[in-house]
C-alpha cells in the first residue's frame, strides 16, 4: 500500500477535479496521508487563473520537489490549470515532476493508468477493491460541492478560463441529481452548487437556462438541508430563478455574484454586458424578494484604463450597495487574456493599493451588516472546535459560505461536528459573529 499526499490549490471547481482524480487513484493500492514527508506519491492540483495563483502553484511544486530527496516520494504528480497553460515550460524547468495532467477529461481519466506505469515495479497486480462512484470527497463529511458544468462562454476580457477549460458544457440534470443523492446518502447536509457561471446552466443542453429547474429537483433529495449557489452571472438572473431561491426552504438565501466593477466604462472594456444601473436593479430585485438575503461579490481593481474617476465610482458602488461579503483582486495582466492588448495599463502597486482601499471600506460595511444580525436567530452548521480557542465551538450560519466567509463562534451550548443548530447572535465583528445555541434542529 502506497502513501498519497494531496494538495489542491485554487477554486472549489478545481477541488472537484481533484476529488474525481483521487477516486481513480484510490482504486489502486494507495492510501491518503496528511504529511508529505511520509508520502510515496505527492499529487498537486494547480491554479493558473492570475499571476498570484500561478506563483503560489509554482512555489508549492518547488517546495514539494524536495521530498523526492528528503522524504520517501517516488512519484510527483502536477495537474490543473497551470499545466494546461504552461506544460512545455514546466517540463523544462521542473524535471523532478514525473507526471503532468492538464484539465482535459481524457488526461484526468488517464492518470491512474499513468501512475501505475510509473510504479509498475510496485504494482504486481491491480487493486481489486471498488469504490462507489468516480469521486472521493475531501471536504468535511457534512459539506460537498456539486460542479454542474465545465468551461465558460462569457468571454470577459480579463479572464482566461475559456482558453483553459473551453466553452460552457452543462452536465445532465439526471446525472447531477443522482450524484447529489449519493452524497446525501453518505451524510452530506450542505450541497454547494458551482460552475464558472451557474446561472448559465442548461442553455447548451435544453435550449434555456435551467438552474431553477435543477434546484427544484435537488430540493427533493432527502437528507440535504442546505443548497447554496455560488458563481452566478449578474445578467443571467431571471424571475423564475429568483422565485425558486426565495420559495424553497432548503436553498440558502445567499448568492455569490462577481460584479467586478461599477464603472460603466470599465464594465464595457471588461465585456461584462451589464451596467451599474442594471446591477443596482438586480440587487433591489433580490432584496425585495428576500429581505434577509446575503450577497457576496468579487471586484477587480486596476483594470487597464481604470481612471481615478472609475475607481471613485467603484468605491461609491461598494458604499451604496452594501454587500454582506466582498472579495477584491488586483488586476493580473495575463498574456492569453484579451485585456492584455489594451492600453493604459495601471501600475500593479496602484492596483494593489486600490484593492486595499476597497477592503477597508468593506470592513466597516461588514461590521454594520453583522451588527444588524445581533438579537436574531440563524441556522448554523457546526464545524467543530474553534480555530481561535479550544473553549468555543465554531460553525457557519446560513449567510456564510465555506472557506470564503466568516464563522459563528458558539459560546454557549453543546453540539457535535456536522450538527445543525439554531444560534442566537449576541456579538458582531467585521467577519465573524458570536452567539449561543438555543435549539438543535431535527435532521
Amino acid at each position: 500500500m502506497y502513501q498519497l499526499y494531496t494538495l489542491s490549490l485554487g477554486c472549489a471547481k478545481n477541488l472537484v477535479d481533484t476529488e474525481h482524480m483521487l477516486a481513480g487513484l484510490l482504486q489502486r493500492p494507495v492510501h491518503p496521508v496528511d504529511n508529505p514527508a511520509s508520502a510515496d506519491i505527492i499529487f498537486i492540483n494547480t491554479c493558473g487563473f492570475i499571476l498570484d495563483a500561478k506563483n503560489e502553484s509554482i512555489d508549492a511544486i518547488v517546495e514539494h520537489c524536495r521530498y523526492k530527496e528528503e522524504g520517501q516520494c517516488q512519484v510527483l504528480i502536477v495537474a490543473g490549470c497551470l499545466v494546461t497553460l504552461h506544460e512545455k515550460e514546466l517540463h523544462q524547468e521542473l524535471p523532478e515532476v514525473d507526471i503532468f495532467v492538464d484539465t482535459s477529461p481524457a488526461s484526468m481519466e488517464a492518470l491512474p493508468q499513468r501512475l501505475e506505469l510509473k510504479l509498475q515495479n510496485f504494482f504486481p497486480r491491480r487493486y481489486d477493491g471498488q469504490l462507489p462512484g468516480n469521486r472521493l470527497l475531501t471536504t468535511p463529511f457534512y459539506t460537498a460541492y456539486l460542479k454542474i458544468a465545465e468551461g465558460c462562454s462569457n468571454s470577459c476580457t480579463f479572464c482566461i478560463i475559456p482558453r483553459i477549460r473551453g466553452p460552457y458544457q452543462s452536465r445532465s440534470m439526471e446525472e447531477l441529481v443522482e450524484e447529489a443523492r449519493q452524497m446525501a446518502a453518505g451524510g452530506v447536509k450542505e450541497l454547494v452548487v458551482i460552475s464558472q457561471d451557474s446561472t448559465e446552466y442548461g442553455l447548451d443542453l435544453y435550449g434555456k437556462r435551467s438552474l431553477a429547474s435543477l434546484l427544484q429537483a435537488l430540493c427533493k433529495i432527502e437528507g440535504l438541508l442546505w443548497i447554496r449557489v455560488l458563481y452566478t452571472y449578474p445578467n443571467h438572473f431571471d424571475d423564475d430563478l429568483i422565485e425558486v431561491i426565495a420559495r424553497e426552504e432548503k436553498i440558502c438565501k445567499y448568492v455569490d455574484i462577481p460584479f467586478q466593477h461599477f464603472s460603466n466604462a470599465v464594465l464595457k472594456r471588461m465585456n461584462r454586458h451589464i451596467n451599474y444601473e442594471q446591477i443596482a436593479t438586480l440587487i433591489k430585485r433580490l432584496r425585495t424578494a428576500m429581505p434577509d438575503i446575503a450577497i457576496r461579490t468579487t471586484l477587480l481593481t486596476g483594470f487597464p484604463g481604470e481612471s481615478e474617476n472609475d475607481f471613485a465610482q467603484l468605491c461609491q458602488g461598494v458604499e451604496t450597495l452594501q454587500f454582506d461579503h466582498l472579495g477584491v483582486f488586483a488586476y493580473s495582466d495575463e498574456e492569453l487574456a484579451a485585456a492584455h492588448k489594451l492600453s493604459n495599463k495601471i501600475p500593479h502597486e496602484v492596483a494593489r493599493h486600490r484593492a486595499e482601499v476597497i477592503m477597508e471600506l468593506q470592513q466597516e460595511i461588514s461590521q454594520q451588516r453583522n451588527e444588524m444580525r445581533v438579537g436574531k436567530e440563524y441556522s448554523v452548521l457546526v464545524e467543530g472546535i474553534s480555530d481561535e480557542t479550544e473553549l468555543l465551538l465554531q460553525g457557519r450560519a446560513i449567510f456564510q459560505a465555506p472557506e470564503v466567509d466568516g464563522k459563528v463562534l458558539i459560546n454557549d451550548g453543546q453540539a457535535a461536528t456536522g450538527d445543525m443548530v439554531t444560534v442566537s447572535i449576541e456579538q458582531a465583528m467585521p467577519y465573524d459573529c458570536v452567539g449561543g445555541i438555543v435549539s438543535q434542529q431535527s435532521t
